[in-house]
């Protein structure tokens, strides 16, 4: 056959000798490999069959399979061995060994035996630097960006929102490196309106306005997205998400949620001068006491399906909120004016969709 012909040509090659017989130099060997790889195809298979002289306790190989496992190394870019070389002792105490004697000798205690190798020839892949970007032909605008504030039906709804997106997660919680995230953060220009960001953006220098201002800068093309809850009912899931944790331990509800007040204003973050442009900046804020109602409703304006929303982190609870006095819900309410503004300004933006 001539090479022209065969270039590429075959799935599948196989040796019906064991290349007993061959030149044992190195110009020999490297045009059965070379010959081999401009037949095969792509993703083709070849099973190649070596013999070697067994004296135990030791196996001499052969000379083509000693240059071909040194080699195959540097062509791991072309070929993936799926076979794993074999120990030697491993062959000689393998009972379906095939070997036989030199029957013209029978002094002669040297076996031959025979095995095979399987490799398959990598399909070739794309440039990582190509002429086109992946979502050059994709809609560019809006891209979205969820905010998922804790204890929020964040993690109910980052499963739901799959169904309508690429999800890109940009947490330092997740990164296992705060410094390497803080220097490196998403290409906002690789963004497409198939993408949406997910983060709580809860830190002080990895904000939300701190970590992409130009989300802030640009409504036009990036929208926000959150779910608020209301305080009391925020305060006490959260008590209860952490309540087994070292620092939470021991301590009722009533004595982790009279201290640090205002807690949501601390992750949006805002203040009472700021809270209402801050909150203007979120193209949609549903509320998790309407959680399927909200849901449906920003599947409407990012135009998907509706979803009917799983539950999912829910933390287990007692009857300790249950139990809370009016007047100590009263006094949680006035320490905790600012969340009660925000939550009824979010109301009030909702009620009007």
């Amino acid at each position: 056959m001539k090479q022209r012909n065969s270039q590429d040509h075959f799935d599948f090659i196989f040796s019906k000798s064991g290349f007993d017989n061959i030149n044992t130099d190195e110009q020999g060997h490297n045009n059965i490999l070379n010959n081999l790889n401009k037949m095969l195809k792509p993703s083709g298979y070849a099973l190649i069959n070596f013999s070697g002289k067994l004296i135990e306790p030791y196996v001499i190989t052969n000379p083509f399979q000693l240059f071909t496992s040194k080699e195959i190394k540097p062509l791991t870019g072309k070929y993936t061995p799926l076979t794993k070389s074999i120990n030697h002792s491993v062959i000689l105490n393998d009972p379906d060994l095939f070997h036989f004697f030199n029957t013209a000798n029978p002094n002669d205690k040297t076996s031959m035996i025979s095995y095979n190798y399987l490799w398959r020839k990598n399909t070739p892949e794309l440039f990582t630097i190509t002429a086109t970007k992946p979502n050059q032909y994709l809609k560019k605008s809006p891209a979205y960006i969820f905010h998922h504030l804790i204890k929020c039906g964040g993690t109910s709804l980052a499963q739901a929102i799959q169904s309508w997106f690429k999800i890109e997660v940009d947490r330092v919680e997740l990164s296992g490196d705060i410094n390497r995230f803080i220097k490196y953060k998403l290409n906002l220009l690789n963004l497409s309106s198939d993408t949406c960001i997910v983060s709580h953006f809860q830190y002080d220098g990895v904000f939300l306005h701190q970590r992409y201002p130009e989300l802030v800068a640009n409504k036009d093309e990036f929208k926000i997205f959150t779910f608020i809850r209301e305080p009391l009912n925020f305060r006490a899931s959260h008590y209860y998400y952490t309540k087994n944790d070292e620092w939470n331990t021991g301590y009722s509800l009533k004595q982790v949620i009279s201290n640090d007040a205002n807690l949501i204003s601390k992750l949006i973050p805002c203040n009472e001068n700021n809270f209402r442009e801050i909150l203007d900046r979120y193209f949609f804020i549903g509320i998790v006491e309407k959680m399927q109602e909200s849901f449906d409703k920003l599947a409407e304006l990012v135009h998907k399906k509706r979803i009917a929303l799983p539950f999912s982190n829910r933390s287990e609870k007692d009857d300790q909120l249950s139990k809370l006095s009016p007047e100590f819900i009263a006094e949680f309410k006035k320490k905790n004016y600012l969340d009660y503004m925000i939550y009824d300004y979010c109301l009030e933006k909702f009620n009007k969709l």
